[in-house]
């Protein structure tokens, strides 16, 4: 992760997170591996509880397709220049059918003209 202000909690670190906490984060990861926001955000429980039952939902409740709820999550990370949240998310963007076109339309600055300018003003409208 780039510049994390806040060492990750480790496995067997204490104090050790509420078993259900643990338990919950790791099921809505890929082979129930925790990752580095997930260990940053253990280093307090309460947090750690709010954004693991508020990612939980907009995964698995929303009805708007996954392709664009990355596309959401990419745009958070380049108005907070959260690096390592653009690695997390920019391959599950394409994954679920995204292009890489969207993604650079949400990193850059509007001064294109054309299509790629029209695409950039829509995210600055929502910022």
């Amino acid at each position: 992760m780039s510049d994390v202000r806040v060492t990750p909690w480790q496995d067997g670190s204490l104090p050790a997170p509420p078993p259900g906490l643990l338990a919950g984060m790791k099921a809505r990861r890929s082979g129930g591996e925790l990752i580095g926001i997930d260990r940053v955000l253990l280093k307090s429980f309460p947090l750690a509880t709010g954004w693991n039952g508020l990612l939980g939902r907009i995964r698995a409740e929303f009805d708007l397709a996954l392709e664009y709820r990355e596309l959401i999550m990419l745009r958070v990370a380049v108005l907070n220049r959260a690096d390592f949240e653009w690695g997390v998310h920019y391959p599950a963007h394409l994954q679920a059918g995204g292009t890489e076109e969207k993604c650079e339309a949400l990193r850059g600055d509007a001064t294109e003209s054309g299509p790629l300018q029209r695409r950039r003003a829509h995210p600055a409208r929502a910022d």
